[in-house]
């Protein structure tokens, strides 16, 4: 009965774990005023607690999602920005800065339906 209990216990957090990472996969834009600067448009692709896809067209790397928290990095202009968001619903705030912590900027996305 353990036994069974050990895997049911594991089956329902695989479940969890693909389902939490499936709620990042699509298309996110912007709504409103974008501020300078900022993520416009993000494609992403989880597999497992592994985040792909790009920024404003450009790949992001580095990413990963747990729960409903993602992060990942994007090179812009020839400068690295660290990016980490959370998704709430159909929403998905960034947050976004140079890998020093200056230029902070944050900006609300929608998915696409």
């Amino acid at each position: 009965m353990k036994r069974i209990s050990t895997m049911l216990a594991a089956l329902f957090l695989a479940a969890a774990c693909v389902f939490a990472a499936a709620v990042a996969d699509g298309t996110w834009t912007a709504q409103g005023q974008v501020p300078a600067g900022a993520i416009s448009t993000l494609v992403l692709t989880s597999s497992g607690a592994t985040l792909s896809g790009t920024a404003d067209g450009v790949q992001i790397t580095a990413g990963k999602i747990q729960n409903n928290s993602v992060w990942f990095s994007v090179v812009k202009s020839g400068k690295t920005y660290a990016c980490k968001g959370q998704i709430t619903g159909s929403s998905l705030t960034i947050y976004q800065s140079l890998t020093d912590g200056s230029q902070p900027v944050s900006v609300t996305l929608a998915k696409a339906n």
